[in-house]
């Protein structure tokens, strides 16, 4: 419930109410990739760099699959000017990922297909 009210939150622009019901969230259900990974992004969103990689070294370690946290740590990585990191993320996929789903998710969902050229 606290993580979908973050997002409410997020698409009205109330970004900081956003972060900490995503922090909330986080504390509530420490274990909860998906609440790691909101939290993440809203921190992406607001270029809270460090703070969103801790967020998505969280995320991932709770759910190292997620092919969406692995697609935002890429974006995190270009928001700060790191493309080349952004390019290992998009083509070494973890252990137990498909690289064609991972290629999917980034041509499909944020148009980073060209990470992979």
């Amino acid at each position: 419930m606290i993580g979908a009210m973050a997002n409410i939150e997020r698409t009205r622009g109330n970004w900081s109410e956003a972060v900490a019901l995503g922090r909330r969230a986080v504390e509530l259900d420490p274990r909860s990739p998906s609440a790691a990974g909101r939290l993440a992004y809203n921190l992406l969103c607001v270029r809270r760099y460090p703070e969103a990689e801790v967020a998505y070294e969280r995320a991932l370690s709770l759910a190292p699959t997620d092919l969406i946290s692995i697609e935002n740590r890429a974006m995190l990585a270009l928001a700060q000017g790191d493309r080349a990191r952004a390019e290992r993320i998009a083509r070494t996929p973890p252990a137990g990922v498909n690289s064609d789903e991972l290629a999917y998710t980034f041509a499909r969902f944020e148009e980073l297909g060209w990470l992979l050229d």
